[in-house]
């Protein structure tokens, strides 16, 4: 499969930064999704916003949390209120997270048409993906025969057994901070989509 091209996502993410303190909303959840990157805001836009409203706590009951418009309107359409054209293209249910108590990973299972993305890569519909501390989830619009990233969430944890099975493990053990973003992909840096694939997601889309 392939996907528009960019930064290595390890690469863009600085090694030394400090963890900041968690937001209220998110200090209570041990897993949460963060906004990285919105279409249409700048990174100053973006950080201005408070915590709350660019993060998205997980269930740590065991039940799956419903991610897409139905749910999470308020959030999806203020990240996106500079490019309205792309909600449509966020299902109304476009997938679901589990996470369990003491968990080291995030379950994601799309539930939409349209796919959804862990570090780039698409995840259809019915699939699952196992998630950790640091990855990116995203969804995309189709432009120009390539797919374009208006979304980027990354999965974070405030466990800090997570935390240290990751450092011993080597792994990164922080987000390095909640004003952490990374460069999405550029039109200049697109890769094509295929033309079979192109024609199924533009299927999908209109869904």
């Amino acid at each position: 499969t392939v996907v528009p091209e960019g930064p290595p996502l390890a690469a863009t993410l600085p090694k030394s930064a400090p963890v900041a303190p968690l937001s209220q909303a998110s200090a209570a959840a041990r897993w949460y999704l963060m906004c990285i990157h919105a279409e249409g805001r700048t990174s100053d836009e973006l950080s201005a916003m408070p915590l709350a409203a660019r993060s998205i706590n997980l269930l740590d009951s065991g039940q799956p949390l419903a991610l897409g418009r139905a749910h999470q309107a308020e959030f999806f359409e203020n990240l996106l209120s500079s490019a309205p054209s792309c909600l449509p293209l966020i299902s109304r249910t476009h997938a679901e997270l589990l996470t369990k108590p003491g968990a080291h990973r995030v379950t994601v299972v799309n539930s939409s048409p349209n796919p959804i993305f862990v570090d780039r890569e698409p995840v259809q519909r019915g699939e699952r993906r196992e998630l950790t501390q640091g990855q990116i989830l995203s969804f995309a619009r189709l432009q120009n025969n390539a797919y374009f990233h208006f979304i980027w969430l990354q999965v974070r944890t405030s466990d800090p057994a997570v935390l240290a099975q990751l450092a011993s493990a080597g792994g990164s053990s922080a987000p390095s901070s909640p004003e952490c973003h990374l460069a999405p992909p550029s039109e200049a840096t697109a890769n094509p989509v295929p033309q079979q694939q192109q024609q199924q997601q533009q299927q999908q889309q209109q869904q």
